[in-house]
């Protein structure tokens, strides 16, 4: 296979994964019904139990496929990381702005509450 066929079904996987983990983030906007807003652990796994599991899953996939067949750290499972890390950390982040956020115009509409 040519060097450029190469770069272009690892360019095109990597956008098919990144949209994958687009779409396994969706349940995140469940936290706009006020129930899974209210209750940390709907939220907790709304915003990560299918990205997260999903994830793990793959890596130890990679991982079992490096240690059985390969004997040696690859590619590929080096490619799930650099896919895998920012997406998690943006994931971290924007929870705990939320939370952050949540409780900011809780204890605000608990001051009104008070007067």
């Amino acid at each position: 296979m040519a060097p450029e066929s190469i770069i272009f079904i690892t360019v095109l996987f990597s956008i098919i994964y990144c949209f994958i983990g687009c779409l396994l983030a969706l349940p995140i906007f469940l936290n706009s019904i006020e129930k899974f807003r209210a209750n940390q652990l709907f939220t907790f796994l709304s915003w990560f139990a299918l990205p997260v599991g999903v994830f793990i899953f793959t890596f130890f996939d990679e991982l079992k496929k490096t240690i059985t067949i390969e004997r040696e750290l690859n590619s590929d499972l080096i490619l799930m990381l650099v896919l895998n890390l920012p997406f998690v950390i943006g994931l971290v982040g924007s929870y705990l702005l939320f939370r952050k956020m949540g409780a900011k115009k809780r204890a605000s509409s608990n001051v009104g509450n008070l007067e």
